[in-house]
């Protein structure tokens, strides 16, 4: 059994691009959180304690990515995230 080193949130709508990221990240054994909207977004970073990393795509059901980047980088846990944009 593998224990996951790293958390990934992938915040994406689109089903096809966040299968991908799963399938990617799974062969890694890498722990993978996701969220389809701005404001499920905000919920599940905080609730796994800031991600180690953070991809993004930035039109999001219920608000912009750059903008749930910019409200987690105010958080002390997220602060020094790696924050990436996927489009």
């Amino acid at each position: 059994m593998h224990v996951a080193t790293k958390t990934f949130l992938s915040l994406d709508d689109n089903w096809d691009n966040r299968l991908g990221v799963s399938t990617r990240l799974r062969t890694n054994h890498d722990h993978t959180v996701f969220s389809a909207d701005a404001l499920h977004a905000m919920s599940v970073a905080l609730k796994e304690k800031c991600p180690t990393t953070i991809l993004r795509d930035l039109g999001l059901p219920g608000g912009n990515g750059l903008r749930v980047m910019q409200r987690l980088k105010t958080k002390p846990s997220c602060e020094s995230r790696w924050i990436r944009t996927i489009t």
